[in-house]
């Protein structure tokens, strides 16, 4: 099961190479050459993000497409939804209705909470994240790095009582 569908990843290098050159329209065939995506699949999800509000196209010989909010704005969560849709692990957590045994299903609570870490990871990260190459670490990656900066220190500070 892929939660990134092959056309969502497409768009998401497309608008990075959009969001590289901030303010000038660009083509979408300079576009699908710079993202590495084929021209044809790069037309269809230019138009769908056109339609979804996403990024605007100007007319003429000059013309192409830029985004309409700045690149801090834009996240991953509105590129996927634009794109696939909702973003949701399991039907059940559509609403009550979809499923009768949502009152009293045990494996509910656990998929909400996993649907909001997701959901709020993917609003965490912005088109000017991925542009700049920079990602937000998750909280169990920070621990992992201050775990290794302490042992680290411990060692520096063993090995600087040592004589040699």
């Amino acid at each position: 099961m892929n939660l990134v569908r092959q056309h969502t990843d497409y768009a998401f290098r497309l608008l990075v190479a959009l969001a590289q050159a901030p303010g000038k329209p660009i083509s979408t065939r300079t576009l699908a050459s710079a993202a590495d995506v084929p021209y044809q699949f790069a037309s269809k999800i230019m138009q769908k993000l056109h339609e979804e509000g996403l990024v605007e196209s100007v007319m003429g010989p000059f013309g192409g497409f830029h985004l309409v909010e700045p690149d801090e704005k834009v996240n991953l969560l509105k590129i996927i939804e634009a794109v696939q849709g909702p973003v949701v692990i399991n039907t059940c957590l559509l609403g009550q209705e979809a499923c009768p045994r949502s009152a009293i299903c045990p494996i509910r609570t656990r998929l909400e909470a996993l649907q909001t870490m997701m959901i709020d990871y993917l609003q965490s990260v912005t088109l000017a994240d991925l542009t700049a190459g920079r990602l937000k670490p998750s909280k169990k990656a920070k621990e992992k790095e201050g775990n290794k900066n302490e042992h680290q220190k411990f060692s520096q500070s063993r090995n600087s009582g040592k004589s040699s």
